[in-house]
């Protein structure tokens, strides 16, 4: 069981590079999957089969990792299209025009949007969504006049 001491310290100096942004966060994410499928596979013997229901999940779990990912993968898509043609710039536009740029009722709508995303969508697409939405709010700000800055 050595990659249960390989595995968290992997994560850990992912983490660390992640906060620092020094290699591109893609490539540290596939490097330390490739890590942990190495430790796994080659260093502790484990079947390949194991490391197929870690990602995909089992029979017995019904999928559901694989059911996630496939989620994830379709709302990637969903939100690239939406971020493409400029729904969550207007969206954004329209927030902090009804706001008119009152920080407490631009924090209580973002929240809102965050609860009520959240209990459709699983929590990482809520993130994507919400990150997503807070930004192009928050870049609104430099092309809004003076007067409806956020106060």
């Amino acid at each position: 069981m050595i990659s249960a001491i390989i595995i968290p310290i992997t994560f850990g100096v992912m983490i660390f590079l992640w906060l620092y942004n020094k290699p591109d966060q893609m490539l540290v994410s596939l490097g330390g999957a490739i890590v942990a499928i190495i430790s796994l596979i080659f260093i502790d013997g484990q079947p390949f089969s194991i490391v197929v229901d870690i990602l995909f999940g089992t029979e017995a779990n019904g999928f559901i990792n694989f059911h996630s990912l496939l989620l994830s993968l379709g709302m990637l898509f969903v939100i690239s299209v939406c971020q493409e043609t400029g729904v969550f710039n207007y969206l954004a536009f329209k927030v902090v025009q009804r706001t008119g740029g009152h920080r407490f009722q631009l924090m209580f709508i973002l929240c809102s949007l965050s609860f009520l995303f959240t209990a459709v969508l699983n929590n990482i697409l809520a993130v994507y969504i919400f990150n997503l939405h807070s930004f192009f709010c928050y870049e609104l700000h430099s092309d809004f006049p003076s007067n409806c800055y956020i106060r």
